[in-house]
């Protein structure tokens, strides 16, 4: 069959989002969370790479680092699986992620207040 109007075929342009050119409000929110998350690991992990020279030079052996260390991942990850359970379970999921990355924004936050 052929086209019942002649000339080139009609082919309308799509619609524009209302936000042409900027984010939408969820994109901007996962991006912002993304960042948050990224300053907060490099000041974690960074700080975590001087504590064996800080052990060292309290004198703690490799065993005892290891240990500590150990147990508190372990407790990290167990506070985790039951956070998650607890977050389902009441359904107020936004909640949790707040509570979650205002302790991890807690971390800097508490180390740039100077001492006297």
């Amino acid at each position: 069959m052929s086209d019942p109007l002649p000339g080139p075929a009609f082919h309308p342009e799509p619609a524009r989002p209302r936000h042409a050119g900027r984010f939408s409000p969820a994109v901007t929110v996962i991006v912002a969370f993304g960042v948050i998350s990224l300053l907060g690991d490099a000041v974690y992990e960074s700080a975590r790479s001087a504590d064996s020279q800080y052990f060292s030079l309290l004198g703690v052996s490799a065993l005892q680092v290891g240990l500590v260390f150990g147990i508190g991942e372990f407790v990290g990850y167990g506070l985790r699986l039951l956070a998650g359970v607890w977050s389902d379970r009441t359904g107020r999921h936004w909640v949790f992620m707040f509570v979650g990355y205002a302790m991890l924004l807690a971390v800097p936050a508490s180390t740039s207040r100077r001492t006297a």
